[in-house]
């Protein structure tokens, strides 16, 4: 039987591609969005699939850091444009 953190990883491996395909498939240009898709569809994947339990995830810290930026820099050119 599949170990639940492979399948975790190879879950994140196929969503993450399809996520920014369908991203580019919708006309999206911009690099935040895409960022923070990929970031939310690790945080998910970890959510809903609860792979075995680290001590310290670096890799869960740096998508919820990745997301934190990437909506930092949308609210600040929204705010900025207006």
């Amino acid at each position: 039987m599949l170990d639940k953190s492979y399948f975790s990883n190879t879950v994140y491996a196929a969503a993450a591609p399809l996520v920014a395909a369908l991203l580019w498939g919708l006309g999206v240009k911009a690099l935040d969005p895409c960022i923070a898709a990929v970031s939310i569809t690790y945080i998910a994947v970890k959510a809903v699939l609860n792979p075995r339990r680290e001590p310290f995830d670096a890799a869960l810290l740096a998508a919820s850091a990745a997301l934190a930026v990437a909506a930092a820099r949308s609210v600040a050119a929204l705010l900025l444009k207006g």
